[in-house]
């Protein structure tokens, strides 16, 4: 697959062009304060958007119970939010690849986010997430790049 990972820098009125209604009513609010420390990411193929997602640094979106308990646990690493991938490219492998270009780009080795569809479980788990704290709504996942071991 031949694609390109962009930051993208984001205005309020451009986050409907991107995500799902329901997602803006949530982000759109918080958004000009959260701006200056996020870093949105965007995976196009032949000028297609295939999967988009946040990195959130400083400051972090409006947490649930959850994610509030586990913030200062986690507090000094990076936070994905809002990975997106419209329907029409979902089970492609796009998201995969966004994960695995970001790794790339950024240098990052360990971050979180959270999952609230348990189905999306085996995904994660598969790009080398681990669970880290669960209840009965939703499950926070981190991830670490392992040192690669010479044989």
């Amino acid at each position: 697959m031949n694609a390109q990972l962009v930051s993208l820098n984001l205005e309020v009125e451009d986050l409907s062009l991107i995500y799902p209604i329901d997602w803006v009513k949530v982000l759109e609010p918080q958004w000009n304060s959260l701006r200056t420390s996020a870093s949105v990411f965007a995976l196009f193929h032949a000028e297609e958007l295939m999967c988009v997602g946040i990195v959130f640094t400083d400051e972090l979106p409006e947490l649930s119970e959850l994610e509030e308990a586990v913030k200062e646990e986690l507090n000094k690493l990076p936070y994905i939010g809002y990975l997106f991938t419209p329907e029409k490219y979902r089970r492609q492998g796009w998201a995969r690849l966004w994960f695995q270009q970001l790794i790339k780009e950024t240098g990052l080795s360990k971050l979180w986010l959270t999952i609230e569809e348990e189905h999306l479980y085996g995904f994660y788990q598969k790009l080398g997430f681990s669970s880290y704290r669960k209840d009965e709504n939703e499950e926070v996942l981190l991830f670490e790049v392992k040192p690669l071991v010479a044989p």
